[in-house]
């Protein structure tokens, strides 16, 4: 799997020739919100 595809959304437009699809860039994802996504460190001791 692709890294760079999980920062951005794929965007479809109807163009007069059919579709046009391109990348648009995703906000960043706040600091808290991706704590809540990093693997949990095990707890030695």
């Amino acid at each position: 799997m692709d890294p760079a595809l999980g920062r951005v959304n794929m965007c479809a437009v109807k163009t007069e020739d059919g579709m046009r699809v391109s990348p648009t860039p995703l906000a960043a994802i706040p600091a808290d919100l991706a704590a809540m996504f990093e693997p949990q460190k095990e707890k030695v001791g």
